[in-house]
């Protein structure tokens, strides 16, 4: 696998309870060569998805579902549930700074400035 830095790029690793080698396998197979998906790596003895994909082809939920319909079962601890949110949170500020117009030259829009 190749390493981009892209703008676009998200990282995320998710925590599993519940993770079978045909499972694993099969999500794999499914997710590897998607368009979008940069690194993929499953850890079985850590029950873990390390993933990295392109936040403009391949969304947080998707994969989420993938692994739910897999059989997968997702740790339900809080501190596991708020990285999860984090991580959806960290893939909407990629997705809003991708659209995001700066402003010329650095300056305050003209709207914050105070005129005498």
């Amino acid at each position: 696998m190749f390493r981009n830095e892209s703008a676009s790029l998200a990282k995320v690793t998710i925590y599993l309870s519940q993770i079978s080698r045909l499972s694993a396998t099969d999500f794999f197979q499914q997710w590897h060569n998607f368009h979008g998906i940069e690194f993929l790596q499953l850890e079985l003895k850590k029950q873990r998805i390390v993933i990295h994909y392109d936040v403009l082809h391949v969304s947080l939920v998707m994969i989420l579902d993938s692994i739910r319909s897999g059989g997968m079962v997702l740790k339900g601890g809080l501190f596991y549930r708020w990285r999860l949110n984090l991580a959806k949170n960290v893939e909407l500020n990629i997705k809003d700074n991708l659209n995001h117009v700066p402003h010329c030259c650095g300056k305050a829009p003209s709207k914050i400035l105070m005129k005498k």
